[in-house]
């Protein structure tokens, strides 16, 4: 605060503390006065969003957005200003009523360039921000100001030349980028042609030394092109004799290229001069009519250098010793055919086509300043008969890839191949099939001796041959060479159907492949909906494995209803899925309401109860079934629990249940959204005794326990006495009265008694040889016979949804040695040692809980163990597995992951390849923490598999050597060999301690220096360090001008075409349709 002279009182920097009544008291000795006031501080106006600079090309349109905030008592306005003065919004200028932050200006002109500002204002104060707006446009056509002609040949250069300058007359705020000076003749007065240059670029390449130190070797390149540089004003251009010359020039720039130039005024006429050069695409042949023709293609009259032209062809034997001279014929355009007369059969000719042109004031031609051409050919081209020698297998690389080799032919086969030579081809089939397998590969070079073939058939024994081809014959096959093929990715399946089911239901059913290449694992079904023609296809949903190499058919139940889905199947083998997959697109039904569903109880045990039903007899099935049951208590306090729910299956198992319990349970099917429709009621009790009734404390259980302990232990007292004492059992004295063989016809077992002598011995060998060790390798395959166990399992050995719960038990002996017990058990040697016998029950064991399963129990059987049903659970979430897919697995990378697992748990622990998410069935290979495919593990830009080649590691990113030296920009101070050089961008020297980087030119194989400042997006002016980036379609026209620009992905794309199904940048022809590209 500050009291001035005059007392009025200052606040500085006033805030809203300081809002209130301010009071003045003054006072004289006449008296006493005061006058007070109220100072309310509102919050300061401010731009909250600036509006930016624009560059639009003219005709387009321009936005312009600006807010501000002020105090919440106050209302603001924003106002638009162009180069200080208040905008209308009238005409091409629109301010919207609705949103007054917005300035449109549409058709933009070159005069609604400059600077706009923005103003906010309320009834206290305002404030501004700036922006400025550039129109551009194509450059202004540009100027030929002078042509400079030399008509003949005397001159330093041996040939006529113009020398043609023209200047610019505008860029329209877009730098002119490169120009293309164009010409015509008389000959095409319609045609321009444009002047191609040679142009010269000094890089420099890496060469690293062993020691790891790099240095700078300096390169230089040629290259021609037809842009001349932006700052290049005057060209020499060489012409052709005995023709007239008018010229023109287009300017180029970021928005596109000029209208050409006015055509120069001056004239430019040659006079006559030899040919520079004879005709090309000579070539020759045999027609039916003639056993030699030789054509060639015929010279254009801007190449004549003359009025008067023909052309000369020369041809002569090359059997006879010594040979004799060129026969000759002069040939006048247009004709550049010639039929040989005179042409002996099966010889080979020598032969050649020159250009000649006559001068003014000449009376015999002369020929064209390029030296002749000789060619060869066979007279005649009958079928050949030479067989290319030493055909061999070198390497089988995979199912399809072999490599072959063969020896060229020698001079000494020039009459058997009688014709030219043009290639070879190779024929591969299968052995057991050659008709329908024959894969041929053409077009293989004549001077080759090795090549490699990528058609072999996969899985089966092949054969293949080679033989060569002439223009007009193809020679005989040699002996046939035979080798393996490994197994390979199978072909598309054949004849998919699709028929629509119930509401959102599709049925799939298709037919094996007809090349299996490998034997056939199953099957793999993705799908995805498609909602328009024009819209883009939705994601795909998980897919469907099927493991089921005899399965063709499949339900894919909840879908949405009168959607268009795109469904596609593929084979499995064990290299993995077909390349080319069937495809089928079908609309699903409108939604439909399920009819009432059936069902009947088809397995009862003591904690489970299985249902089965149908929905083909359902007038409108369900896509989706499922279970509801519940406990009939007597309070009726119960709730319905659900099962899971089922699409292709016909069974749902109900567990886990108390034994000896009622249950209420009914059949729910549903369209898979929000029908669903119930069956009527069923009422079922499991089997086994009611845990709830306890007989274990009742008073005739306990005595009738306690009376079996005290006859077990009279038992025992008198064995142990009579054994002591050296007494018999009952049934030895009945064997030793009526022989050994008493009482083994009553079908019964035999008691069995202490071998008086070794002859018993022998005759237990049999017995003793049926006898197994209790241990812990339980299994069904030991009780009952095959047939009756093999009818309670279902086909799919790995699901669980039958049990059996009979008595099964087994009785075998275990001879027992007690002077020596370590004799073998299978021995068949006599001894005259004491030997007695006794009787062991085997019991069915469970293998889980290893206790013995009783007679009432039921167990289940997955074709190796044998376990209680409450047992057989999933090593990870530990649910029952009845009536359930699960799969045993072992994590080859962490062996201590390994047990039994239910599908849900399966999905979440088995390795998944990082790239497609998919589980890992075929080769592999780990990159860090990360599994991949060998197919999904791809450059993180171009997506191409890394197959044996070098992978670059940078910013949490691999990339191939290529899209490296993309996406890696290092920078470093200049080095000192390219001091004085200039930037490529801003074309400023580098000077010492400048940051620097490098950019890579593949099409010419160079390398850019640019400042760090420069390497940023043309458009937003962002850093591109450790971007991707772009240079614009124009790149390879800016090669010649020394001068690069780059773009970020984001502008790249902006400023682009981009397909609306496969988001390509297209270079080609697209079609719009509703707004969108669509590439053709």
């Amino acid at each position: 605060y500050a009291i001035l002279e005059d007392g009025s009182l200052l606040i500085r920097e006033a805030s809203a503390s300081d809002s209130g009544i301010y009071t003045c008291n003054a006072t004289n000795k006449y008296g006493f006065d005061s006058s007070s006031g109220t100072l309310n501080v509102k919050r300061k106006t401010r731009i909250q969003t600036k509006p930016g600079d624009q560059e639009v090309r003219r005709g387009y349109y321009a936005i312009f957005r600006c807010t501000a905030i002020a105090d919440d008592s106050l209302t603001y306005s924003i106002d638009w200003y162009k180069d200080g003065r208040l905008l209308a919004y009238t005409g091409r200028f629109i301010k919207d009523t609705a949103d007054q932050n917005t300035l449109k200006i549409v058709d933009v002109q070159f005069d609604d360039g400059g600077s706009y500002i923005c103003r906010a204002s309320t009834e206290l104060d305002s404030d501004d921000a700036s922006a400025t707006l550039v129109v551009q446009d194509r450059p202004n056509r540009p100027r030929i100001t002078r042509v400079n002609c030399s008509g003949t040949t005397q001159n330093s250069f041996g040939q006529p030349f113009a020398i043609v300058n023209w200047e610019a007359t505008g860029d329209n705020n877009a730098r002119i980028l490169y120009y293309e000076l164009q010409y015509n003749t008389t000959f095409t007065q319609s045609d321009w042609i444009s002047v191609p240059i040679e142009q010269r670029r000094e890089s420099y390449n890496e060469i690293r030394s062993q020691d790891g130190s790099i240095r700078l070797e300096p390169k230089t390149t040629v290259f021609r092109t037809t842009h001349l540089p932006s700052n290049q004003n005057d060209i020499r251009v060489s012409l052709s004799c005995w023709a007239n010359y008018t010229f023109r020039v287009i300017a180029y720039n970021r928005v596109g290229a000029s209208n050409p130039s006015p055509i120069s005024e001056t004239m430019c006429t040659t006079t006559t001069c030899r040919p520079q050069r004879n005709p090309v695409g000579v070539k020759s042949y045999t027609t039916q009519f003639s056993f030699l023709t030789i054509e060639w293609d015929s010279m254009p009259e801007i190449k004549w250098n003359s009025p008067k032209f023909w052309y000369e062809v020369g041809w002569k034997r090359l059997d006879q010793q010594p040979p004799g001279p060129f026969r000759t014929l002069r040939i006048d355009p247009p004709q550049n055919i010639l039929v040989v007369p005179d042409v002996v059969p099966n010889v080979r000719y020598q032969y050649y086509v020159k250009a000649y042109n006559q001068q003014p004031g000449e009376t015999n031609g002369g020929d064209a300043n390029e030296p002749i051409t000789y060619h060869t050919a066979f007279s005649g081209d009958s079928a050949p008969s030479y067989i290319p020698r030493n055909f061999r297998v070198i390497n089988v690389f995979d199912a399809t890839t072999v490599q072959f080799a063969w020896d060229p032919p020698i001079l000494m086969d020039e009459p058997n191949i009688r014709g030219t030579l043009k290639g070879y081809q190779i024929e591969v089939f299968r052995a057991d099939d050659p008709d329908n397998s024959l894969r041929i590969t053409r077009d293989i070079l004549p001077n080759a001796t090795m090549t490699t073939i990528f058609n072999a058939p996969p899985n089966s024994d092949v054969l293949a041959r080679i033989r060569i081809e002439t223009e007009r014959y193809l020679g005989p096959t040699s002996p046939t060479v035979q080798f393996p093929t490994p197994e390979g990715r199978p072909g598309p399946v054949t004849n998919l159907r699709a028929v629509p089911y119930s509401g959102n239901g599709i049925y799939l059913f298709w037919n094996a492949p007809d090349e299996p290449n490998g034997h056939i694992e199953g099957y793999q079904i993705d799908y995805k909906t498609i909602e328009s023609i024009v819209a883009e296809p939705g994601n795909d949903f998980p897919s469907i494995d099927i493991r089921d190499e005899f399965r063709r058919n499949y339900l894919l139940g909840g879908l949405k209803p009168n959607i268009k889905y795109r469904i596609q199947v593929r084979a499995r083998t064990s290299r993995g899925l077909s390349v080319s997959p069937a495809i089928i697109e079908i609309t699903t039904n409108q939604s439909l309401v399920p009819s009432k569903p059936s069902f009947v109880i088809s397995a009862v045990g003591n904690t489970f109860f299985n249902i089965s039903f149908n929905p083909d007899t359902m007038a409108v099935p369900g896509s989706v079934f499922f279970a509801r049951y519940k406990e009939n208590d007597k309070d009726g306090q119960a709730i319905y629990k659900k099962t899971y729910d089922v699409t292709n299956e016909r069974t749902i198992v109900i567990s886990p249940l108390d034994p000896g319990r009622d249950y209420f349970v009914f059949l729910v099917a549903s369209d898979g959204i929000k029908s669903e429709v119930e069956s009527d009621r069923q009422y079922i009790r499991t089997r086994g005794m009611d845990p709830g009734t306890n007989i274990t404390k009742s008073a005739w259980f306990i005595g009738t326990i306690i009376s079996l302990v005290v006859l077990i232990i009279i038992l025992a007292v008198v064995c142990g006495v009579m054994r002591k004492r050296g007494g018999k059992y009952s049934v030895q004295d009945k064997e030793t009265l009526h022989g050994h063989d008493y009482g083994q016809d009553d079908g019964k077992f035999s008691e069995y008694y202490r071998a008086p002598s070794d002859a018993s011995i022998k005759k237990s060998t049999t017995s003793l040889a049926d006898g197994r060790q209790d241990d812990d390798r339980d299994s069904m395959a030991e009780f009952g016979d095959g047939q009756d166990r093999q009818s309670r399992f279902a086909e799919d050995g790995s699901f669980i949804g039958q049990y059996g719960n009979d008595d099964k038990r087994r009785t075998y002996l275990v001879k027992y040695d007690e002077t020596n017990g370590e004799q073998p058990p299978y021995s068949t040697s006599v001894s005259n040692k004491k030997v007695d016998y006794k009787i062991e029950l085997l019991y069915l064991r469970c293998k889980q809980c290893r206790q013995i399963i009783e007679s009432d129990e039921s167990y289940l059987y997955d074709g190796e163990t044998t376990v209680h049903i409450n047992c057989y659970k999933c090593t990870n979430c530990d649910n029952s597995l009845a009536g359930q897919f699960y799969y045993r697995f072992t994590d080859p990378r962490n062996t201590s992951v390994k047990g039994t697992y239910c599908e849900a748990c399966y999905l979440r622990i088995v390795p998944k390849c990082f790239h497609c998410l998919q589980i890992i069935d075929d080769l592999s290979l780990t990159y860090g923490e990360k599994i991949y495919h060998i197919n999904c593990f791809q450059c993180d830009l171009c997506r191409d598999p890394f197959k044996g080649t070098l992978l670059y590691p940078y910013e949490n990113k691999v990339y191939c050597a290529q899209c490296f030296r993309t996406v890696q920009k290092d920078f470093r101070p200049a080095p000192t060999n390219i001091l004085g050089q200039k930037c490529n961008v801003c074309r400023v020297k580098f000077e010492p301690g400048e940051q620097i980087t490098k950019h890579e030119i593949s099409e010419i194989n160079e390398t850019r220096f640019i400042h760090k400042s420069c390497f940023v997006c043309e458009l937003c002016h962002r850093s591109l360090a450790n971007l991707t980036y772009y240079t614009p379609n124009n790149h390879d026209e800016q090669l010649s001008a020394d001068h690069i620009t780059f773009q970020c992905e984001k502008c790249h794309s902006e400023s682009n075409d981009i397909c609306s199904i496969c988001f390509k940048i297209s270079d080609n022809t697209m079609v719009i349709k509703q707004s969108k590209n669509y590439l053709i």
